[in-house]
């Protein structure tokens, strides 16, 4: 553990987070219904989120417990006050999960999105505990439809019930003979992002300066770009470009990992602007009236801002599109403003969708990007045409969370 801990500190916290679901049993009240949620990270939180608040409502006196596999999802979401408890899932092996699951004695599991653990699977299936899948998204290439995946088919028919995002993924179910228990639910992200937009903002007042217009230049409106959960590659595209924008336009940088090299990064990506970190400002170390000249680029290096600051931009970049693939395009196409991201996006249905309706743009260059820019700088309207085309998209694929609820409600009658 020493030598894990000196080479690979997050595998070293990721096998200390394991022992600590084992040895901390979660503890639910006697003769209370318990139902038990699990998601993979922050992401996956997100999906299940809508489903969560509704049981929330629905059943208040229920005991909610709320796991995680990554740290990232247990640290931001550990005092959520949508469960009762939170906690981590321990190892996929007898010695860890008979007395886990004892100590729980769950009514009712619910698994969000790609979570497949076939032990535990296993034994709610034995103690004919109900389990269901919700927000599943499955592809051929996956073991699950492959000739060799009867293990993994053995862990899927498991599931009493699994709701999926696409008719694909009902299609690939039926190959395997579980076509009567699934349904074609969609993605519940869509009510999530939808339900947020309705809400009032919840932005810091002293960030509220930077939107808008210079007040010694009445000529032109302030236009934001907001670029959202940015890697490396990504900023520097993002820099190259803006050195193009028009005169007006000013961006937020919300990096996806808050790391000391990476805001470092930034800063000499951006090194020939005006830039201000959002810490700073909260420590009173700068203020936007101490410049001289309005700054052009705001960092936020703090968690817990980028989906409300999508409502204050003209466009959005999101990341993550020169790697792994791209973040959440939802949360800001909600806002009826164009996304733009790299190329990197095609495994992600809804980024497909989007820029099919024209609503959405992958982009590989910065001179691309800086042409977009100005284009939509030129002739607004396209703009907002793109922007209101990801708006109704988003609305009419509203209704996910309902069909969950409306199985769960049967279920629990």
């Amino acid at each position: 553990m020493a030598i894990i801990r000196w080479f690979n500190p997050k595998i070293a916290y990721f096998l200390q987070s394991r022992r600590k679901a084992f040895t901390q049993l979660p503890m639910p009240p006697s003769g209370k219904m318990v139902i038990w949620m699990h998601c993979a990270s922050l992401g996956e939180f997100e999906q299940g989120r809508p489903v969560l608040e509704a049981i929330r409502q629905q059943y208040p006196d229920c005991w909610i417990y709320l796991s995680f596999f990554s740290p990232s999802g247990y640290n931001v979401k550990k005092n959520t006050p949508l469960a009762d408890a939170v906690g981590y899932l321990p190892f996929d092996l007898p010695k860890y999960i008979d007395p886990w699951l004892k100590a729980l004695r769950p009514n009712l599991v619910i698994f969000v999105k790609y979570e497949f653990w076939f032990y535990v699977l296993q034994q709610l299936k034995k103690k004919q505990i109900q389990v269901l899948s919700i927000s599943a998204i499955f592809r051929p290439n996956q073991p699950f439809f492959a000739w060799w995946g009867g293990f993994a088919r053995r862990g899927l028919a498991c599931f009493n019930h699994i709701f999926v995002q696409n008719t694909q993924s009902v299609q690939l179910l039926q190959q395997i003979g579980l076509e009567q228990r699934c349904t074609l639910a969609g993605d519940t992200r869509f009510d999530r992002v939808w339900q947020f937009t309705q809400l009032p903002p919840a932005l810091p007042n002293l960030i509220l300066p930077f939107f808008k217009s210079d007040e010694n230049d009445h000529s032109q409106t302030t236009k934001v770009l907001i670029a959202g959960s940015t890697w490396p590659d990504d900023e520097k595209l993002l820099a190259m470009a803006f050195r193009q924008f028009p005169d007006n336009w000013k961006m937020v940088v919300v990096p996806h990992e808050i790391t000391w090299s990476h805001l470092q990064h930034i800063e000499q990506a951006f090194s020939d602007q005006d830039i201000v970190r959002y810490s700073d400002l909260v420590s009173g170390k700068v203020n936007f009236q101490s410049h001289k000249q309005p700054p052009k680029i705001l960092i936020i290096d703090t968690i817990g801002l980028l989906a409300n600051l999508y409502r204050l931009g003209q466009v959005t970049w999101i990341g993550g599109g020169f790697g792994a693939g791209i973040h959440n395009t939802l949360e800001a196409a909600a806002w009826g403003i164009p996304v733009c991201f790299g190329p990197n996006y095609k495994k992600f249905n809804e980024a497909v969708e989007l820029i099919n309706k024209g609503a959405a743009f992958s982009i590989t260059t910065w001179q691309t990007l800086t042409d977009k820019i100005k284009e939509w700088q030129q002739h607004p309207e396209n703009g907002e045409v793109a922007g209101a085309s990801g708006k109704n998209y988003i609305a009419e694929q509203q209704g996910a969370t309902k069909r969950i609820m409306n199985y769960i409600q049967d279920l629990l009658a």
